[in-house]
């Protein structure tokens, strides 16, 4: 089955480093352009759009030591751990050979017995390790009190 490319939707790419006036990036009213696009763009090829970034916009590495290191200032590192707060990590153990879970079905589990907390998310960081996010210290401390088996 084929399909006639004149009446093919565009697709809108949303992310920030595709550039402005590019007709891949939506309009202020949010509609597609339904002009042909004068250089349509493979999906792959969005995705190597590079992000240039002015050197004089990051921070000046200096040696400690024999290695290189990059000074945080303090109101970004407090920054920092201010969002992580309520936050911690996690690991899901499985017994060899086991298939993994995906973290929709632990986020489905956990809402079944989490039903008393107030809003918390989920977020996988690779390899059977996740990151949870509380809206509260007492939340939290009340998940980090309770064993878990899943």
């Amino acid at each position: 089955m084929t399909t006639d490319p004149s009446t093919v939707q565009p697709f809108i790419i949303p992310w920030s480093c595709v550039p402005f006036d590019s007709p891949l990036r939506p309009t202020p009213s949010s509609k597609p352009n339904p002009k042909p696009f004068p250089q349509q763009k493979t999906f792959a090829q969005a995705l190597n759009n590079v992000c240039d970034i002015p050197a004089s916009q990051l921070p000046k590495p200096c040696l400690k030591g024999d290695r290189l290191a990059i000074e945080i200032p303090d109101e970004e590192y407090e920054a920092g751990l201010a969002d992580c707060k309520f936050n911690m990590q996690g690991r899901n153990i499985l017994p060899k050979g086991s298939s993994p879970v995906s973290v929709d079905s632990i986020r489905t589990k956990l809402a079944t017995l989490w039903k008393s907390i107030g809003r918390w998310g989920i977020t996988s960081v690779g390899k059977g390790f996740f990151e949870l996010s509380f809206s509260s210290l007492e939340d939290m401390r009340s998940v980090r009190s309770r064993v878990l088996r899943i």
